[in-house]
Parts: structure tokens; sequence; C-alpha cells
């Protein structure tokens, strides 16, 4: 959403007919749409920057600045301010084009553009001159999920560590510290990857001291907290095992609030058939200790969530999309909100019986009138307060 309060979305029309639309938050009417590159299913993240500019990367191997625009008739428009070839440097490693390509980009609080790409390839652009410095992660490793910025750095996950980074007076990108973790050899259910279904998230009060990885363990995955500044063989706070044994998966980013975490279990989810299965489902809080002796559960709720999850702080409601199954094998999709301080269900609005409500684990969003919106398989929901 922008600072007016549009709406701003990459719309998958299948992977070979993405494009950026500019939507009404009232509506959903779409305001203006523009074509872009073929990508993949990883392909998808992008931000809007403090000028209501969307950057987003492309299949093409570039990265963008779209603004969009209304004229004196009421027409609305996008158009691309900026176009940034980096295909030279994202697919060069591997000698053919497209062979690579991007799947995360991010600022930083220097003013530069961070990007990843599939295949290990990390770099920062400086918008300002057009220079672009990289390294590349260690051979085999893969990067799928998006990048995370701090003032303390940069982190990301490959399927087999996590990595802090930042760049030096040139820009030039720099591994501050790898941890690796217990990845499993196998793509479980309801993950597109082996290694950590999430991106890593700083967190902690005030000063962003911690970063949360959920690892991809068995039978039973661990959320990890690491201290960002600890030194080697110090950084691991605390590891925690979540959901059952041997329905245990995520591939949902967690939420991240003052000392806590919060993870959803999406193991069984399946991105590619709609037949309604019921789901292990599961969200789970978890706390840092004031001390930093541990970690330690806070609640469990059972819910079966089908996209990710969002917090209101104002509010201190988590709200999500549900799938429960009768044993008719009907399909029950849901908006939920749930206590963030306790984990109790508060409320469960039906939303429909149908797979165009299947929420894909997509991210979903908080309008500042209490308005939620989420990406679904039959387009965009909006749930208002009245409803929700």
């Amino acid at each position: 959403m922008d600072s007016k309060g549009l709406l701003v979305g990459l719309c998958m029309d299948g992977h070979d007919k993405p494009s950026i639309r500019l939507m009404d938050p009232k509506t959903l009417a779409v305001l203006a749409s523009i074509p872009q590159p073929a990508t993949s299913q990883y392909g998808v993240h992008f931000y809007i920057d403090p000028y209501d500019r969307t950057v987003i990367s492309n299949g093409d191997g570039h990265i963008l600045r779209v603004s969009h625009r209304q004229d004196s008739s009421g027409q609305w428009s996008l158009r691309v301010d900026d176009d940034w070839d980096l295909s030279r440097q994202v697919s060069g490693h591997c000698g053919a084009p497209r062979c690579d390509y991007l799947v995360s980009v991010k600022p930083d609080w220097a003013g530069r553009i961070w990007f990843s790409s599939l295949e290990g390839v990390v770099g920062t652009l400086n918008p300002r001159t057009g220079a672009v410095r990289t390294l590349h992660l260690p051979d085999g490793e893969r990067v799928v999920k998006a990048i995370s910025t701090s003032f303390r750095g940069v982190a990301l996950a490959s399927d087999y560590a996590v990595y802090l980074l930042n760049a030096d007076a040139l820009g030039r990108p720099r591994i501050v510290w790898r941890e690796t973790y217990d990845r499993a050899d196998f793509i479980k259910p309801g993950k597109w990857t082996e290694g950590s279904g999430t991106s890593p998230n700083f967190f902690g009060p005030g000063d962003d001291r911690y970063l949360a990885l959920m690892d991809g363990g068995a039978p039973r995955e661990s959320v990890r907290v690491y201290r960002v500044d600890a030194r080697a063989g110090h950084r691991l706070l605390c590891t925690i095992p979540v959901f059952a044994d041997g329905a245990s998966s995520t591939d949902d980013t967690f939420i991240v609030a003052g000392r806590s975490v919060i993870a959803v279990n999406t193991n069984g989810y399946d991105y590619f058939d709609y037949t309604p299965k019921p789901l292990p489902g599961g969200m789970t809080r978890i706390d840092v200790r004031k001390d930093e002796s541990g970690c330690d559960v806070v609640w469990n709720n059972p819910t079966s969530t089908t996209t990710m999850a969002k917090l209101s702080m104002s509010k201190g409601i988590v709200y999500n999309f549900e799938r429960t199954v009768d044993d008719a094998g009907v399909p029950t999709y849901s908006f939920m909100a749930i206590d963030a301080h306790t984990g109790k269900t508060l409320s469960r609005t039906t939303l429909g019986h149908h797979f165009v409500y299947e929420g894909l684990q997509l991210n979903g969003m908080l309008g500042p009138d209490g308005s939620y919106y989420q990406g679904v398989l039959g387009g965009m929901i909006r749930v208002s307060p009245a409803t929700g």
C-alpha cells in the first residue's frame, strides 16, 4: 500500500504472464497494469520506497523502479522510471541467459538496493550511480526466500546456512558471519525446497539484536534464534522444536515483535493440487527470555493456515485465512482472528467453500482503516473491519 492508500500487487497469471497492478483499496478495481517478463514462483518479492515507487526485480535480470500517477482526467498509469540491467552479473557465473534469476530486492540504511538470485548471487546496486557489486555464495547453495535488512546489516538464508552481510565503502558485499543449520535432505510436504522455508527476521526490543530462522530439521523443524553481534560459537541463543513429529514444516516467514516469534505450520499444503485435504495445522508463539538464557513456548493454536499470518500491533491480534475440511470433503475457508497474547481464537468468519479462496500461503496486508487484504487463487479479497 502506498502513502495514499492505493494497493500495488504482483499478479501471476501463470508464471509466464506476471504483471504489476495498481488497485483501488475499496473496490479492488484494477486502475493500471504493466506486464513483466516471465519469472518463477520464487521471484515475487518487491517493496515500495518512500516516494511510492515500486522496486521490483524481474525474470530478465533487471531491477525496475516503477511509479504510478494520475492525469488530469483521473486516469491512472504505471511508468518505469529506472531500469537497471543486472543480467550479466546475475547469469555470468552459469554462462547462459536466464540460467539464474533474481528472487528478492530490499533497501538498506545507506540507500543501496540489495538483491539476491536463486543460485546464490548476492549484490548491491547504487541507484545514484548504477554501480553493481556482487559476491557468490558457495556452489550449490540456493536462496529462494526474501533477504532482510536492518541497520545492523543484511540477512539471507540459503538452503544450507544463514548469513549476516554488510557492504564496504564501495558497496561490495561481505560476509560478516555464516551459520549452518539442520536442513534435512528432502523437500517436505508444504515446502518448495530443502532447508529453511523462512526469510531470516531481525527482531528484539528496540534494537534488532536477534535473528530468527526456521531450520529444516526432521522429524520436527525448529525455530532458531541467533545473537546478531555475538562471536562464533556463541551466536545460537536457542533452538525450539515446533509442531508434531513427521508433520512439521513451514514455508511462511515468521511474525516477529518485541521478544516474540510467531511461526505457522504449512506441512501438507499442496501448491498445485487444490483438492481439499485436512492439514496438520498449528501456530505457535515463542519468546526470548529477558535474561537471554533461552526461549520458551508461550502458546499453541491448531489453526490450519493457507496464508502468511499478519499481526496488528495496535490490536494485538494475529490474522490469517484458515482451511478446514469436513467428513464429506467439503472445505470451509475462514478469516481468523487470534489473540497474540494468549493464542486463543477470537473469531472465525466464513469466506466460502470453493477453492477460489485458496490462499497459496501468500502475504496478506493490514490497511490503516483495519481492512485486511489477501491475495488468493481467485484474485484479491478485502475483509472490512465490520466483518472481520
